[in-house]
């Protein structure tokens, strides 16, 4: 079941199903003109571009990732763009237990430059081959914490609570962008830190 052409009456509550980041990408890229034809969004810059793409990425809870860039031409593709390549021998005899998070997703972003410097995105793909995940504890980047929760979760730590502890400490208050595992690398972290103060 894919995120654009689901039944949303049958949709896990795991998933996004509407299709509002198909219609907002296209939002980014281009205006309606007074006389109703659709006209590139002209940018002034790569940069501009990037943040308003960053905000499509947070807002939808996305990922692209550049692909390409050169001096007057950038692609951005989904995180799950692509395939997974066996990398040697010893890995294609064995199973491997982490499933690939690239399956072949064709969403991507082409910007280009005009004859003035304007930045226009004049190719792109919204659709997704894959369900669009809520929760924003799904992607690492979406997981960074502020430098006040990672201090209250350093001084957790001091006070003897564990990693699970922790964990339903911060869900209590609404704090969903983090995982347990987060909180052991972090537990660890911590600990093999403070062994080379003292060492």
């Amino acid at each position: 079941m894919y995120a654009n052409n689901v039944n949303t009456s049958s949709a896990s509550n795991n998933y996004e199903y509407s299709d509002d980041h198909i219609k907002s990408l296209g939002e980014i890229a281009r205006n309606l003109s007074e006389n109703g034809q659709f006209i590139p969004e002209v940018y002034c810059s790569k940069e501009e571009i990037r943040e308003a793409l960053l905000g499509y990425e947070k807002k939808f809870n996305v990922v692209l990732s550049i692909k390409s860039s050169i001096a007057y031409t950038v692609v951005w593709i989904c995180k799950h763009s692509g395939d997974y390549r066996v990398m040697d021998r010893e890995e294609s005899a064995t199973k491997r237990l982490k499933k690939s998070q690239k399956i072949g997703c064709g969403c991507y972003v082409k910007v280009k430059t005009n004859k003035l410097g304007h930045w226009l995105i004049n190719e792109w793909e919204g659709r997704h081959n894959h369900p669009i995940f809520k929760s924003r504890s799904i992607y690492s980047q979406y997981r960074i914490q502020p430098e006040e929760i990672e201090e209250r979760i350093g001084n957790m730590f001091k006070a003897g609570l564990s990693p699970s502890s922790i964990f339903i400490v911060l869900q209590s208050e609404n704090i969903k962008n983090i995982t347990k595992k987060d909180l052991e690398n972090k537990y660890f972290h911590f600990f093999d830190l403070k062994r080379k103060i003292y060492v």
